[in-house]
């Protein structure tokens, strides 16, 4: 008798954030890929991540390309609203780089409303 192997439940989404904009800018958009160690559905993500952006607006976190790796600092607070995509064929598109503590708050706050 053969143990399967286990696998680690991951996701990973397309998020459109829409930044505050300030009289002088246009409506800035960004794409980032949210990904996790756990199975999340769109709507749980969606949930979760206006949860947390409420929960602690002063948060920096740390957006980067996946190519050149650059990167883009990002507070919770300057996010006017954010969108799950269906789709996840977006050129230019930013990773959210979480810390290890980040990553914990994200998924306790996930956890908190939408799981």
């Amino acid at each position: 008798m053969r143990n399967k192997p286990t696998t680690i439940p991951f996701c990973s989404h397309l998020v459109v954030i829409n930044q505050k904009k300030l009289h002088h800018q246009t409506k800035a958009q960004i794409y980032m890929l949210v990904e996790l160690p756990m199975s999340c559905s769109e709507i749980n993500i969606a949930l979760g991540l206006n949860a947390w952006i409420q929960k602690e607006p002063n948060l920096q976190v740390i957006l980067t390309t996946k190519n050149s790796r650059t990167i883009r600092p990002i507070f919770f607070k300057d996010i006017q609203d954010i969108k799950v995509l269906k789709k996840k064929d977006k050129e230019n598109v930013y990773i959210l780089e979480l810390t290890a503590q980040q990553r914990s708050r994200f998924i306790q706050t996930l956890r908190e409303v939408a799981i």
